[in-house]
């Protein structure tokens, strides 16, 4: 009489598994880790460039900000890189180098 729909057959009907939604989770992580490195150096560098270029921003309290712009600079540079690149990859690519950072 009427048409019954059987279970299993609705289950399989999921074109992305489970792998292909966390491959997708990671490689969006990996952009944006990508976008916040390239805007820290961006924006950084110039708060480092603009501070060395005018003379009348060299008081006490903005050597701290620029102190902090320098570190920021470090992290993107020798940090934050590798995230990207284990994210992309979707695990830890570097084995015990990078754990460690002392």
């Amino acid at each position: 009489m009427g048409t019954s729909t059987n279970n299993s057959s609705l289950a399989g009907s999921n074109t992305t598994s489970d792998s292909e939604d966390v491959n997708m989770v990671y490689f969006m992580y990996g952009g944006y880790v990508v976008i916040i490195i390239v805007l820290g150096l961006v924006q950084n560098t110039m708060t480092v460039y603009v501070f060395v270029r005018d003379k009348r921003l060299r008081l006490f309290h903005n050597y701290y900000i620029v102190g902090l712009a320098t570190a920021d600079v470090g992290m993107c540079l020798t940090g934050n890189w590798m995230i990207a690149v284990a994210a992309f990859h979707g695990r830890w690519v570097f084995g015990r180098h990078g754990v460690y950072v002392c």
